[in-house]
C-alpha cells in the first residue's frame, strides 16, 4: 500500500477496525497520513490492527467500546 499525506494532522475513529473491512478502513487512512482510534468489542484483533497501523509510521489508539450504550460511545469521544 503506497503511503500519501492527504490525511496527515488529521485523526479517523474507526468502529470494528480490527477485522474486514473495517481493518482494511483503518489501514487505507493510516496509509493516507491519519493516525486512527481503532474502536471495538474485542481488543485483540484491534491491537493487531494497530501493530500495522504503527509499522506504517502513524499513531494508533485502541478503544473498547460498545456503540449501542451510549456512555460507551461518549468515552470514545472522550478518549479520542
Amino acid at each position: 500500500m503506497k503511503e500519501t499525506t492527504m490525511l496527515k494532522e488529521k485523526v479517523a475513529v474507526v468502529t470494528g477496525g480490527g477485522r474486514g473491512i473495517g481493518r482494511v478502513i483503518a489501514l487505507t487512512l493510516a496509509g493516507a497520513g491519519a493516525d486512527v482510534v481503532l474502536a471495538s468489542r474485542s481488543r485483540e484483533a484491534l491491537e493487531s490492527t494497530r501493530d500495522e497501523i504503527e509499522a506504517l509510521g502513524r499513531k494508533a489508539l485502541v478503544v473498547l467500546v460498545d456503540i449501542r450504550r451510549e456512555e460507551s460511545v461518549q468515552s470514545l469521544a472522550e478518549q479520542t
